[in-house]
């Protein structure tokens, strides 16, 4: 049985009709409402959740200002006088806007996510397919690296190496996606996705020393 999504499109107490910000986001919470209720398959726009623009060289500081703007809109303490299905329904908005933010915040969802708008999607259990063997060697030499890495000398170079790797791999996405190059872009976004679960094994080992 599909769950009943509580997103009703009403804007919260409190909130002046002119703001623009928040009322053109709770338009777009319409998408995450019908998959919620089991409606046509469909990827939310949390570009448009959040009002900004939609390319993978996103402005950070304007993701943040969109945020935070949005969320102070919705903070508990401006609608305590509300009923409960009113709260629980800012509630769920809160929680869609704090995914969008996060989604778009790191770059390997943000790219993954412009592909899933472009309709192009990446398959991340299947997404080795779309890389050389020569940077599959590469991912795999590192990782044995890692295992014996000193954590005082050989660590900070891995993660610097991965770090500068990751850097080019982000700008060759931000062009492949301003020129529509989306096979590129996907082709991208899978050694994005490998080289950030390097970082995060080299965070891990830093960490348990």
């Amino acid at each position: 049985m599909a769950r009943r999504c509580s997103c009703k499109l009403v804007a919260p107490a409190g909130v002046r009709p002119g703001v623009m910000l928040l009322n053109r986001s709770l338009l777009h919470l319409r998408q995450l409402c019908a998959s919620a209720e089991g409606g046509p398959p469909s990827h939310p726009d949390y570009f448009a959740l959040l009002n900004v623009e939609r390319r993978f060289d996103l402005d950070e500081v304007e993701l943040q200002r969109a945020y935070r703007q949005l969320m102070a809109q919705l903070h508990p303490d401006r609608h305590s006088r509300a009923g409960e299905l009113e709260q629980r329904e800012v509630a769920d908005r809160s929680a869609a806007v704090t995914h969008a933010h996060a989604t778009l915040k790191a770059a390997h969802s943000r790219a993954t996510h412009l592909l899933e708008l472009r309709g192009v999607p990446l398959d991340e259990d299947s997404s080795g397919g779309l890389l050389a063997p020569s940077f599959l060697m590469e991912v795999m030499e590192t990782r044995e690296a890692l295992e014996t890495a000193s954590p005082d000398a050989e660590l900070p170079v891995l993660r610097e190496v991965n770090d500068a790797a990751t850097a080019e791999v982000c700008a060759g996405l931000a062009a492949a996606f301003d020129e529509g190059r989306l096979e590129e872009a996907r082709r991208l976004t899978a050694q994005l996705q490998y080289l950030r679960r390097i970082g995060h094994e080299i965070t891990e080992r830093s960490e348990a020393v």
